[in-house]
């Protein structure tokens, strides 16, 4: 404790090494619909790779996330571009304030910005190639598992 009575510690962490991750996020993106005419639809999915200097994976990770929210709101800064199908004497500064008041009202940006990734995965740079065995590993396994269990069923009926 200081002189006050107040309680303080000097706490030194040494620094750690930086090492290369990667961290790879996949997202399923929803279509979004207007009552209208208006449809906007996405691809199903939309994947991310980070190559990201960190020194621990949990900083890695943070690091990408970071990185993607700069990436989507410097995308969202561009939104008025999707009027340029327009004829651009038909663009005016209404027609603007209108398409962003539609794209607030129906939260289209903010449920975009929040979207939760559908799988994230990440290791070091020099353990990607096993990463990437072992999960083609698994999946096959489950593939295995799923085509048996179906003719069990089957053979139930």
């Amino acid at each position: 404790m200081d002189e006050k009575g107040i309680p303080s510690a000097l706490v030194r962490v040494p620094a750690k090494e930086q090492q290369e991750y990667v961290v790879q996020m996949a997202f399923e993106l929803p279509d979004v619909e207007k009552e209208s005419k208006l449809t906007v639809h996405f691809d199903d999915t939309q994947g991310y790779s980070f190559h990201i200097y960190a020194s621990s994976i949990m900083e890695a990770i943070d690091r990408a996330w970071q990185v993607l929210m700069v990436m989507k709101a410097e995308l969202v800064t561009g939104y008025p571009a999707i009027l340029e199908e327009i004829d651009d004497d038909d663009v005016t500064y209404h027609s603007l304030h209108s398409f962003r008041a539609f794209l607030l009202d129906k939260h289209i940006i903010k449920k975009w910005m929040l979207l939760e990734p559908m799988g994230m995965q990440a290791c070091l740079l020099s353990d990607e190639e096993r990463l990437k065995d072992f999960t083609a590993d698994v999946v096959y396994s489950e593939m295995k598992n799923t085509v048996s269990d179906v003719e069990n069923f089957l053979k139930d009926k």
